[in-house]
């Protein structure tokens, strides 16, 4: 967490307690009397993407195109001025990297980007001297490949192991406040981190995953006996895996969405466990606010691997948990679920961190 962060939410928490409100500090950028007015997309559907710039002031419009180094979008790959007269269409072929304005070409980006998500930076100077301007975020469609290497580390995740290290402490803080047990049968170990910290706080953990890179990977931090490579909705466990059951801990941390089948998988899985078993499931919520608000522009869909997003939600969990035997005991939603740059976004994701 940066200096800057803390300070800005032990001002948000004084304010708090002095106003008796939730207290939220918006980025200059969220300001709606300078937001440019534009349409578009923020999944990538097909060759090309389409922004609709609706101001109707004319004006001199700042085109650049940017993707990300890290979390931020830092890095020009693209800039154009131009005059601006009224509505526009601005198309981007995310193949040819061709750049169109109303239809003429005025330039051309190099491709393929090097990263996925990217965004178009607008700034639109008025005749009579207002500014309005707009970061709109994008993502190219997933690639059907291997999940190996580059879906770890920018395909998919920006750094998953710096990811997955903050939600190892999560879920060791749910094995404690359920009194959970070992041994512990992690899927979808990915790249280690949550076993090794499991292993670390004296657990007896192992884990499998479908990805053989990532199973490598895991091999170095807990040692090869403690992971292994399967696909549990096609394959039974296997037995050097098997032997250390019955689990009395299931986790699976965001990994249900990615199975076709969900519920068949867990009920495949709790076959494996023994009586008064816990299972921590980490997963996606079809129903949640941002599904509803962003539609098919949601991150559940991000992840080309994603398989079964649409079947997982609060209702789902309600009806299928019971229905195998589990009986709910802790079930909560905590995240406005967005990446989008769009300081429109970035607004919805700061009301909800305030309150």
């Amino acid at each position: 967490m940066t200096i800057r962060t803390c300070i800005r939410r032990a001002l948000q928490w004084c304010l708090r307690r002095l106003l008796q409100r939730s207290v939220v500090l918006l980025p200059n950028q969220a300001n709606i009397e300078n937001i440019l007015k534009v349409q578009t997309d923020y999944g990538v559907k097909g060759e090309r993407l389409i922004t609709n710039v609706l101001e109707e002031q004319g004006g001199t419009l700042v085109l650049a195109l940017r993707t990300y180094h890290g979390h931020m979008p830092s890095i020009t790959h693209w800039h154009s001025h131009l005059r601006y007269d009224g509505p526009s269409t601005l198309c981007f072929d995310v193949v040819s990297g061709e750049v169109r304005w109303n239809g003429a070409e005025i330039g051309r980006v190099a491709v393929p980007l090097p990263t996925r998500r990217f965004c178009w930076e607008l700034r639109l100077e008025h005749d009579d001297g207002v500014r309005r301007e707009r970061l709109t975020g994008h993502y190219l469609p997933g690639v059907n490949q291997a999940v190996a290497a580059e879906y770890f580390q920018g395909d998919n995740y920006v750094d998953y192991e710096a990811q997955s290290q903050g939600e190892a402490q999560q879920i060791l803080d749910l094995l404690e406040a359920h009194q959970a047990e070992g041994p512990i049968l992690e899927i979808g170990c990915a790249t280690g981190q949550v076993l090794e910290a499991l292993r670390r706080r004296g657990y007896a953990a192992w884990g499998v995953d479908f990805s053989e890179w990532a199973v490598e990977q895991a091999a170095k931090h807990v040692g090869p006996e403690a992971v292994a490579v399967c696909n549990v909705e096609q394959d039974s466990l296997p037995a050097d895996i098997q032997r250390h059951g019955p689990f009395q801990t299931l986790v699976l941390w965001f990994v249900l969405e990615h199975f076709k089948n969900p519920f068949d998988v867990l009920e495949s899985l709790t076959q494996a466990v023994g009586p008064d078993a816990t299972l921590i499931i980490g997963t996606t919520n079809s129903e949640s606010l941002t599904h509803r608000l962003f539609q098919s522009d949601w991150e559940g869909y991000f992840d080309r691997t994603h398989h079964g997003v649409d079947a997982v939600s609060v209702s789902s969990l309600r009806q299928g948990l019971p229905h195998l035997g589990w009986q709910i005991q802790h079930l909560r939603t905590d995240r406005i679920w967005n990446g989008n740059a769009d300081p429109t976004c970035a607004t919805l994701r700061e009301w909800w961190a305030a309150d």
